[in-house]
């Protein structure tokens, strides 16, 4: 039987490899799409970014891009995308992380806007996409005091669905709700809604602008 526990190995050595291959291959093809981004831009800037939107192949690239350029077509043009049907319809959510992620790092007046409303959107995973772009920018600084009331409640539907034992519900959410409720206010009252609830009601009517 040592023949067959050899074959074993080997079978599993060869999957090894070919996970193996297929990363570097992901990463050749990223940095050739990069390259293309790159070309692509001196000769026609932020219109052939917004084109590239279109190309699956170089589509990943091109939203990083565009949220690098701090123009306001990019913006629109992420914004775009991010409501698109086949972001919202497909549930493309990597395609979704990477255009709300893009939004803020174009620090827009307009696209802080839009993430801000988002964490009203009918659909509560696209709600907590939201999360790690709002966190980005308060750790720059740039913070909103108007998405403290709606990440409560966000706060407060995940831990409904953890009790409730939904199938939906993910840890990793709650945490990226809890991490940008810290960081936004500065204060840490953990992952229970009703002590944030308790705070902000205190507290609201004394926050002048986006600052306390």
């Amino acid at each position: 039987m040592e023949w067959l526990g050899s074959i074993v190995f080997i079978g599993i050595g060869l999957v090894f490899i070919g996970i193996g291959l297929l990363a570097v291959f992901g990463f050749i093809a990223h940095l050739k799409a990069k390259k293309k981004v790159k070309e692509g831009i001196l000769y026609s800037g932020v219109d052939y970014l917004v084109n590239a939107l279109k190309d699956a192949t170089i589509r990943e690239e091109a939203i990083e891009a565009l949220g690098k350029t701090k123009d306001p077509r990019a913006v629109e043009a992420l914004i775009a995308l991010v409501n698109s049907p086949a972001v919202r319809e497909e549930e493309d959510k990597h395609t979704l992380s990477l255009g709300l992620n893009a939004l803020a790092e174009t620090e827009d007046p307009k696209a802080l806007g839009f993430l801000i409303a988002e964490l009203n959107d009918k659909d509560w995973v696209v709600r907590c996409f939201v999360c790690p772009p709002l966190s980005m920018l308060a750790q720059k600084g740039i913070k909103d005091f108007r998405a403290i009331e709606p990440l409560i409640t966000l706060l407060k539907d995940i831990k409904d669905m953890k009790r409730k034992k939904d199938s939906g519900y993910d840890s990793m959410f709650e945490g990226w709700v809890e991490d940008t409720l810290k960081i936004i206010t500065g204060k840490d009252f953990g992952a229970d809604p009703e002590k944030w609830e308790k705070w902000w009601e205190e507290n609201k009517t004394k926050i002048n602008g986006r600052d306390f």
